[in-house]
């Protein structure tokens, strides 16, 4: 009777811990996806106001996702291209979130706060910039 609740013992033991290896072996094979919804928050936009060197406006309709996180944020264009930035600070603040970023042309990305959140990405001159809505 000893042995075989030993056996019994030994052979849960045993399956438990294949079972906790083989969701560790899936966890590690997953496919790294950067716009996991649980490492970024997400905003859709439809419209894109581009500021000419002039001053003046042209608004195109688009369809883009913005995916931002504290180190990360990727604009996603539908059947187009992304841009992905990197993120060196973050502020929050009533207005909005600033997120300056580590990149070429654009110094800093602003989400408004809102029900309608506006994103601006601001270049490095402050001419030909973007807004997303």
């Amino acid at each position: 009777m000893k042995t075989f609740f030993f056996f019994i013992l030994t052979l849960s033991i045993l399956i438990s811990a294949c079972s906790n290896s083989s969701q560790d072996h899936q966890n590690s094979n997953a496919p790294n996806n950067p716009l996991d919804s649980t490492q970024y928050k997400s905003i859709k936009t439809t419209k894109e106001y581009s500021t000419n060197p002039d001053g003046s406006a042209k608004e195109s309709q688009i369809s883009a996702t913005v995916f931002y996180s504290d180190k990360e944020i990727k604009i996603v264009f539908q059947g187009d291209s992304t841009w992905t930035f990197e993120v060196k600070e973050k502020t929050e603040k009533k207005e909005g979130i600033t997120f300056v970023l580590n990149d070429k042309k654009f110094k800093e990305l602003f989400i408004s706060s809102g029900s309608l959140p506006l994103i601006t990405l601001t270049t490095h001159t402050e001419t030909s910039n973007i807004t997303l809505m």
